[in-house]
């Protein structure tokens, strides 16, 4: 039938055309509980999930009540849903898969039939014959520079408008866990009451409150030469759990950013400017031309060589992760040593 991004199976169910059996596949399982709940609501009324609803763990059922429920048909309603997780699971065995096949060429109209799975081998039946005749959906975790949009709509589904900057923040302080932002952004709804619009300040108050310090802090804390600050909220960022992988992709963006501010400054652009110049936010933009004031194209070079070094020691693991950012962090701060 079928390959769809989880977006695109979106628009498609708009039009109610789907087919009865749809296998998601893909590490981002907030994507495909989307998808699929928005199938259940397409399909069903509250009052007929009690008798026509099944959801099965696919690591322990087997695979013939499986197919006994996908081939029952509905009471009371016009169609059936059943749900299976980890569906790789459920196949692992060549009679499994065989059987599992001979239902997907001939399925239960009536049946809505939703598998789902972090990963499946492709080669192997009934995954081919899904995949031509029914729908397919990927879910993939999204990339950095999904993740700020991504949040933005959430809020917008919400009836709420959050800025550039709110969105920005919620992320750095969350990381890329989509169920992990939807949770923070349901307490910052809370929080706001009926108010329309979320702040930045909305994101701290609330987000910030608990989970320490976010990216922002560090960068803040580096483009005023403070290694004290510093080291401290890089400990407590990596206590709560933040990759050092990427707070060393951050600094480098944000060094990155400093030595254009550091351009822009020269030239005698103001911040409002090189906020457009840049593509960034007012306030971020404003830090960094402020710290592009402390900081000399030496000693940015500097910092960007100490953070590619750093990289290779992460990847490589020739450095426990926490010296190497703490190294790393001090080495920015202080700067090209002169003799």
């Amino acid at each position: 039938m079928a390959q769809y991004e989880y977006r695109e199976f979106l628009e498609v169910l708009r039009t109610h055309s789907y087919g009865p059996i749809i296998l998601f596949e893909g590490e981002e399982d907030f994507l495909v509980d989307e998808c699929v709940d928005a199938i259940v609501d397409h399909t069903l009324g509250p009052a007929e999930r009690s008798f026509n609803l099944d959801v099965i763990d696919g690591g322990r059922a087997d695979v013939r009540d499986v197919l006994s429920h996908a081939s029952s048909f509905p009471m009371m309603s016009d169609k059936r849903v059943v749900i299976v997780r980890d569906f790789d699971k459920l196949i692992s065995t060549e009679d499994a898969r065989t059987a599992f096949s001979a239902y997907v060429n001939r399925p239960l109209e009536s049946t809505v039939l939703l598998l789902a799975t972090e990963k499946i081998d492709g080669r192997k039946k009934p995954v081919p014959e899904i995949k031509k005749n029914w729908a397919y959906v990927v879910c993939r975790p999204l990339w950095e520079n999904q993740l700020i949009p991504w949040t933005a709509a959430r809020f917008k589904s919400k009836k709420r408008q959050a800025d550039g900057e709110a969105c920005e923040l919620l992320v750095s302080y969350v990381g890329g866990s989509l169920r992990a932002i939807d949770n923070e952004i349901e307490k910052i709804l809370v929080a706001v009451g009926d108010r329309t619009t979320v702040s930045a300040d909305d994101i701290v108050s609330v987000v910030g409150a608990t989970r320490g310090f976010s990216i922002f802090d560090l960068q803040d804390a580096i483009g005023r030469k403070n290694s004290a600050d510093a080291i401290r909220i890089l400990q407590r960022m990596l206590e709560y759990g933040e990759s050092p992988v990427y707070i060393t992709l951050m600094l480098t963006r944000f060094f990155m950013n400093v030595m254009k501010a550091g351009e822009l400054r020269a030239n005698r652009v103001g911040p409002e400017e090189a906020s457009k110049s840049m593509g960034v936010q007012p306030r971020a933009a404003k830090g960094y031309m402020a710290a592009a004031g402390a900081y000399s194209a030496a000693e940015i070079e500097h910092g960007l060589a100490a953070l590619l070094r750093t990289d290779f020691h992460l990847k490589s693991s020739t450095l426990e992760p926490r010296v190497a950012m703490e190294l790393l962090v001090l080495e920015c701060v202080a700067g090209p040593r002169t003799s």
